[in-house]
């Protein structure tokens, strides 16, 4: 148990049942009044309040707390994610398309970046800007600009088919990131944006998709190459 400030203090409190991690909040009571619990199972994050009259200002303390001490950025899945496009960048680094290779150079320049996620949280709507807010902006700028240039060069790469699907995905993210970027204003002057968590989802859920077909492009190429080595052998013989 330790303290966050005038006396309300909060404690860790594990749940098997519920397959997770919990930060609790107690009052100068010493009454639990709030709970940030952390689901391994469904990968989600659960705040459940049981008073009302609780200081902002202890709450948002309260969060960024839980946000160091819940790993609430779930950065082992983060650290996942990069390791597999710094993967994906490898095996685009060595192949002989120089459309490719900026490809690989462009997702290890991602799974880099990618590490720098969990230590960028946003704070809460209405609370003041911080560094990490700053940090988690330009981020998501330099991620997304990552992705369309590894789109763009992998167009190149193979066939009329793939390269209709990047453009395609592309134009899908262009314009969900438009509207993201549209609600922007509207969370920073704490307003309603219930569609604003849709539209991010959308962008990632299409770029990961992308990567997926890109790496099943590269292994079907891995695949034909001793193929085509072996029909060779056979003709020159």
């Amino acid at each position: 148990m330790s303290e966050i400030g005038a006396g309300w203090k909060v404690q860790l409190a594990s749940d098997i049942h519920r397959d997770g991690m919990g930060l609790e909040l107690l009052d100068l009571s010493g009454v639990v009044v709030a709970e940030i619990f952390r689901c391994d199972r469904s990968k989600t994050i659960i705040v459940t309040t049981f008073k009302n009259d609780i200081p902002l200002e202890i709450f948002e303390r309260y969060y960024r707390t839980a946000w160091a001490r819940l790993d609430m950025g779930f950065a082992w899945h983060r650290l996942h994610l990069a390791c597999v496009r710094l993967r994906m960048g490898r095996l685009g680094v060595g192949s002989s398309k120089p459309p490719l290779r900026v490809v690989g150079g462009l997702m290890v320049a991602s799974g880099v970046i990618g590490l720098a996620w969990p230590f960028a949280p946003m704070h809460l709507r209405g609370a003041e800007l911080t560094l990490t807010d700053t940090m988690h902006i330009v981020l998501a700028i330099v991620t997304v600009l990552l992705m369309l240039l590894a789109m763009c060069f992998g167009a190149a790469a193979f066939g009329k088919r793939f390269r209709l699907y990047s453009i395609a995905t592309m134009v899908i993210l262009v314009a969900f990131g438009a509207l993201t970027g549209l609600d922007g204003p509207r969370i920073a002057a704490n307003l309603p944006t219930p569609w604003v968590g849709l539209w991010e989802r959308i962008n990632i859920s299409v770029f990961l998709l992308w990567v997926v077909v890109l790496a099943l492009a590269l292994l079907r190429t891995q695949v034909e190459r001793p193929r085509d080595g072996l029909g060779g052998g056979r003709d020159s013989g």
